[in-house]
C-alpha cells in the first residue's frame, strides 16, 4: 500500500499542494488571506510549499483533518516537514468508495472488483500498522462484504487491542444494489458477516456504529450482535432479511438511533431502548400492521409510507402517549395524495411536546426500478405495496383540542383543495402557539421527471388568498411561507 501512495503521490503532488492550499484558504481568516494572496498567487510552488509549512502543527493538522485520506497521506512524501504530521491526524476515515471512484463512468469487472478489494485491504493494513504518538478520535471504515474483507476486520481488531480508539464506526455494503442482490447473495452476506463479527470480538465491542447491506440474518444472530456490541450508539439495517414470519426485538441500553430500511420481518418489538431519540423507518416490508413502537419513548420519529399503505393505526392519547410523551419532532413522509391527513392529528392530540411537524403528500409510486428489478423484488413489491383503500384510517380530534408547543408546521405536496384547507384549519385553531406555517409544492421525481402539481398556488393572488384565511384560523400572528422547492426534513 505504501508503494501505491507513493507512485500515485509523484503523479498527483500539484494536485495534493492545490488541495492542501483549498483547505487552507477554508481555514484561516479571510483578512488574512487578502494581505498574503497576491504574493501566495506570485510565488512558485516550491514557495508555496514552504508558507504552508511554516505553520504551526495544530492548523497543518487540522487543514489534513480536512483532506481525504489518500491525499492526506500523500502529504508525508512533500518534505521532511509534511513527513510525520499525518500520524497526529486525530480521524481516520477508510472508504472502498475512494478506488469505485475511476469506475463512475463503466460498470467494473469482477476481476476490477477483486483489485479494489486487495486495495482496502492494503489502505487498511498500511493505516493501521503506523505508530501514532495520539488516540484515534475516530475510526471509520467502509467496505464490503467479501470474503477478503476479513483480514480488514481482524486488523481493527488489533488496533483496538493495541491503541486508544475513541469511537469506530463499520459500515458494510452489499457489491451490488439493493435490489441486484438475489436471495442467495443475501444469504452469502448474512454469512459472511457473522463470520466477521466472530473474528474481531474487539472490534465489535467496541462499536459505536454499525451499518449492514443486504444480509439474510436471524433472530438469533441479531440478539448476539446486539449484546456484543454493547458500546453501540446507532445501528443501521438496510435490506436485511430476517424471513416473513419473525419478530425482531431490539434491546439495547446505549442505542440513541435506529435506522430500518427495505428489511423484512413480520413484527418488530423495541423491548428496552431507553435512550432511543431517532428512529427511521423507511419501506417496512410486513404482510400486516403490528404493534411498534409500544415500549419506547423518542424525541424524533421519521416515517415513510413511500406512497402506499398508512401501516400504523391512531391510538388514544392514554394509550399512545407512552411513547410520544417527549416526541418533539415529527416527519411523516409521501403519504398518498388518496388518503386523508385528519388521522395525523391524533400525533398532536397524543405529544406534548411537539414542537415541529412536517407531512409531505406525494401521489407517485416506485418509478425507474421496475425495469432492472430483479422478479423477487417484483413479486415482493406487488404483494406487499398493493393499494388497499384507506377510506377506514381516521381519527376524530376534539374540537376543542389545544396544543402548546407545537412551533413550526411544514406541507410537502400542498394543494388549494378541502382535504388541506381542512387540516391546516384544525392544526392552526389547535396549536396555540404556532410561530411558521410553511406550504411546498411537490418535489420533481428525479427519475420519471414527474412534474409537481398544478393545483399549487403560483400566483400572487392566490398565495395572499391562502395567507390570508390562514391567519384568520390563528389567535395570534404567525409567519407563512409559500414557496416552490422542497425543505428536507432536519
Amino acid at each position: 500500500m505504501a508503494d501505491l501512495i507513493r507512485s500515485e503521490a509523484v503523479e498527483e503532488v500539484t494536485d495534493t499542494k492545490v488541495a492542501i492550499v483549498e483547505v487552507f484558504e477554508q481555514e484561516i481568516p479571510t483578512s488574512t488571506l487578502e494581505h498574503h494572496h497576491e504574493d501566495l498567487a506570485s510565488t512558485q510552488e516550491l514557495e508555496q510549499e514552504d508558507r504552508l509549512s511554516s505553520l504551526p502543527d495544530d492548523i497543518l493538522i487540522s487543514i489534513l483533518k480536512r483532506l481525504k485520506l489518500l491525499v492526506a497521506a500523500r502529504t508525508s512524501v512533500l518534505s521532511r516537514r509534511w513527513r510525520d504530521l499525518f500520524r497526529f491526524c486525530p480521524r481516520i476515515m477508510i472508504d472502498v468508495g475512494y478506488f469505485h471512484q475511476k469506475y463512475k463512468d463503466c460498470e467494473p469487472t469482477h476481476d476490477d472488483l477483486a483489485q479494489i478489494n486487495a486495495n482496502m485491504v492494503k489502505m487498511t493494513t498500511t493505516m493501521l500498522s503506523q505508530k501514532r504518538p495520539c488516540p484515534i478520535r475516530l475510526l471509520m471504515v467502509r467496505f464490503s462484504l467479501v470474503e477478503e474483507s476479513i483480514d480488514i476486520v481482524r486488523y481493527v481488531d488489533n488496533a483496538m487491542a493495541n491503541r486508544e480508539v475513541v469511537a469506530l464506526h463499520f459500515s458494510m455494503h452489499s457489491e451490488f444494489e439493493h435490489m441486484d442482490c438475489t436471495q442467495d447473495d443475501k444469504i452469502n452476506y448474512g454469512r459472511r458477516f457473522m463470520r466477521f463479527f466472530d473474528a474481531g470480538p474487539r472490534a465489535f465491542g467496541g462499536l459505536s456504529y454499525l451499518h449492514i447491506d443486504c444480509a439474510v440474518l436471524s433472530i438469533n444472530d441479531m440478539a448476539n450482535v446486539l449484546d456484543k456490541c454493547n458500546k453501540m450508539r446507532k445501528l443501521s439495517l438496510h435490506g436485511c432479511d430476517f424471513g416473513f414470519q419473525s419478530v425482531l426485538k431490539i434491546e439495547h441500553p446505549q442505542l440513541i438511533e435506529l435506522t430500518l430500511s427495505y428489511c423484512k420481518f413480520e413484527r418488530v418489538q423495541l423491548k428496552c431502548l431507553p435512550s432511543l431519540i431517532r428512529l427511521t423507518c423507511n419501506i417496512w416490508l410486513a404482510p400486516e400492521n403490528h404493534e411498534f413502537l409500544s415500549n419506547v419513548m423518542i424525541s424524533e420519529l421519521d416515517l415513510d409510507f413511500s406512497c402506499q399503505r398508512i401501516w400504523i393505526e391512531p391510538e388514544a392519547p392514554k394509550l399512545a402517549g407512552r411513547w410520544l410523551q417527549n416526541l418533539q419532532f415529527l416527519c411523516l413522509r409521501r403519504i398518498h395524495d388518496e388518503c386523508d391527513l385528519d388521522w395525523t392529528l391524533f400525533f398532536l392530540e397524543a405529544a406534548p411536546l411537539l414542537q415541529k411537524m412536517h407531512v409531505e403528500a406525494w401521489d407517485h409510486t416506485i418509478c425507474g426500478h421496475e425495469e432492472d428489478a430483479t422478479e423477487e423484488f417484483k413479486e415482493l413489491c406487488q404483494q406487499l405495496y398493493e393499494k388497499k383503500s384507506d377510506s377506514s384510517l381516521t381519527w376524530e380530534a376534539p374540537a376543542d383540542m389545544k396544543h402548546y408547543c407545537l412551533k413550526e408546521l411544514i406541507i410537502n405536496g400542498y394543494q388549494i383543495e378541502e382535504k388541506f384547507t381542512r387540516y391546516i384549519k384544525r392544526v392552526v385553531e389547535a396549536a396555540v402557539n404556532l410561530e411558521l406555517v410553511i406550504l411546498l409544492d411537490k418535489a420533481w421525481c428525479q427519475r420519471c421527471k414527474l412534474s409537481p402539481s398544478v393545483r399549487y398556488p403560483r400566483t400572487e393572488e392566490e398565495r395572499l388568498l391562502t395567507k390570508k384565511q390562514i391567519l384568520e384560523w390563528s389567535s395570534r400572528p404567525i409567519k407563512i411561507r409559500i414557496v416552490e422547492g422542497v425543505i428536507q426534513a432536519h
